[in-house]
């Protein structure tokens, strides 16, 4: 984690706010660690019964934002998009052993956004994370 940054317990409401933005469809994206700091908030699911190829599936038929920014091949998706005055960005990516791990950012702040939660910033994260 980095600086400012605290692993928090995962309460009713960060549930619903998670639930609301990134896990209200299939396939299901069980909340596993929520991140809070002062300027953001990073939610880390692990997915349940599916596959990178279905996630992206599903992130393509999502109209409910503007401005997306959308990229995947077969190891990655990123996402980057406004919603309801927060700037969000989605990754998930495949490790070698098929587990996939899904992040999930959300700030009001653009420059928080496009310094810390761009797709080489979260990558490094998530690489960092399986060593």
């Amino acid at each position: 984690m980095q600086t400012g940054e605290v692993s928090m317990f995962i309460q009713s409401d960060v549930n619903a706010l998670y639930s609301e933005y990134f896990n209200h469809k299939q396939p299901q994206i069980p909340l596993f660690k929520y991140i809070k700091n002062i300027d953001y908030d990073i939610f880390i699911g692990i997915p349940y019964d599916t596959s990178l190829k279905k996630m992206v599936k599903t992130q393509l038929v999502k109209t409910d934002s503007s401005n997306v920014f959308f990229e995947s091949n077969s190891n990655y998706f990123f996402k980057r998009y406004r919603k309801d005055g927060f700037y969000i960005s989605e990754y998930a990516t495949v490790f070698k052993n098929n587990t996939i791990i899904y992040v999930a950012s959300m700030t009001k702040k653009k420059v928080v956004s496009d310094s810390l939660f761009n797709k080489l910033e979260i990558a490094k994260r998530i690489k960092l994370l399986s060593n």
